[in-house]
């Protein structure tokens, strides 16, 4: 069976492919290709083999592709593009080069078996762990969205000098509402902002108890630190 190394660069709309195939007499053949993200499966995925080792960028999909290659009966290798400057300090920088230094630095790992040549593969993530980061992630965002729109409703008081609580602005406000110096436009822009904010409230809620189901057992401490509990 033929020996392949691949470099592959991954887009959103497209999957840039090059492949190093050694033949059995010791033969070499570089083959390039790019296929449109929709044709992924069909076109790479099923050409896979135990023969192939693949390697890609970490990056949005990486995990989830190496999981799809590792399905395929090929090797996966997720590795930290920062840490290689043959891609990342370059002058020239396109999607077929990537993929051919990919590759050959994928070829120079394996053959010659050194465990300390620096080549920076990543862990890949299991599926579940992917949803956790990708849960916690999102859970970070509403936080910070919701801080933002605190502090948007606490300068909109700022601005006719009327005194709040910050920590109380939600809760209070239509308390805060009734100060006799404020326009009716604050009401109106105060009152859509506590709405986008419960709305906030009850996502965040929702991220919450998604994420405790998947983490509690694995990472139960780990996920108390992120989310507060």
């Amino acid at each position: 069976m033929d020996k392949e190394y691949i470099g592959i660069d991954l887009h959103s709309t497209q999957v840039t492919v090059h492949r190093i195939i050694i033949g059995e007499k010791g033969e070499i053949e570089r083959r390039k290709s790019q296929y449109p993200m929709e044709r992924m499966e069909t076109h790479f995925i099923a050409s896979l083999h135990p023969g192939c080792a693949v390697c890609v960028e970490a990056g949005s999909g990486s995990h989830t592709l190496a999981r799809m290659i590792v399905a395929a009966g090929a090797r996966a290798f997720v590795v930290n593009p920062l840490s290689m400057p043959q891609i990342f300090m370059t002058a020239k920088k396109t999607d077929v080069i990537d993929a051919k230094k990919l590759a050959d630095c994928l070829k120079q790992h394996l053959e010659n078996k050194d465990p300390n040549d620096g080549f920076p593969e990543v862990t890949v993530a299991d599926e579940d762990t992917q949803r956790l980061r990708m849960l916690i992630s999102q859970y970070q965002r509403v936080n910070a969205e919701m801080t933002a729109l605190k502090n948007n409703l606490y300068s909109l008081f700022r601005q006719w000098l009327v005194q709040v609580d910050k920590g109380f602005i939600i809760d209070r406000l239509d308390n805060y509402l009734e100060h006799p110096r404020l326009p009716p436009e604050v009401g109106i822009i105060a009152r859509q902002e506590k709405h986008r904010y419960e709305e906030l409230e009850a996502f965040k809620a929702e991220l919450r108890s998604m994420i405790e189901s998947i983490g509690v057992i694995r990472y139960r401490e780990q996920v108390g630190l992120l989310i507060g509990g």
